[in-house]
């Protein structure tokens, strides 16, 4: 069994400074019936992360590699894990929030495009500096439009029904000169 720290208090005036202990499975301090585990999986104590784990998740969460799969190389680099499912994804969150710092969607996309040397054009409100316009391009996608000019394929399906929104916009000015 696994013994953690349940709460501390600091003390306060008149009081003394305490920690509670408690059962990491039962979560109190009373008496328990039941046998020791012979192994640790499922013990958030024990499924902690080595550095060398954490590594390995990172650079594999920036690839976007599935967590089930992040899982299963942990376990084949570290005999000695065992951490769970939950570990796991609780680790890649931790990274994603980490990797975010404090940036909006948006900024978190234009960064991404700049990064990932994306060609990139936006238009803003100059009042609200709301990005009105965007538009993106992977470099690669642009030479086949040069090569292949009479297909263009456009994906405007991201999240359209949860904005109510349409991604893609096409206007077409009319001419009625004749």
């Amino acid at each position: 069994m696994i013994v953690v720290m349940k709460k501390s208090d600091f003390g306060q005036v008149g009081r003394k400074p305490r920690i509670d202990f408690a059962c990491e499975r039962h979560g109190s301090y009373r008496r328990h019936n039941y046998d020791i585990a012979q192994n640790l999986e499922g013990h958030s104590y024990a499924g902690r992360l080595t550095e060398k784990g954490t590594s390995i998740l990172v650079n594999m969460a920036k690839k976007h590699v599935r967590p089930k799969e992040i899982s299963y190389t942990l376990k084949q680099n570290d005999d000695t894990n065992v951490s769970t499912m939950r570990h796991v994804y609780n680790a890649c969150q931790k990274f994603r929030l980490k990797e975010q710092a404090g940036r909006t969607q948006m900024q978190q996309l234009m960064n991404r495009l700049v990064e990932n040397k994306y060609i990139e054009w936006h238009r803003t409100y100059m009042e609200t500096n709301i990005v009105q316009d965007l538009f993106w391009a992977h470099p690669y996608l642009v030479d086949l439009l040069r090569a292949f000019s009479r297909v263009i394929i456009m994906d405007c399906t991201y999240k359209t029904n949860r904005y109510r929104l349409p991604l893609l916009e096409i206007r077409a000015s009319s001419y009625e000169g004749h």
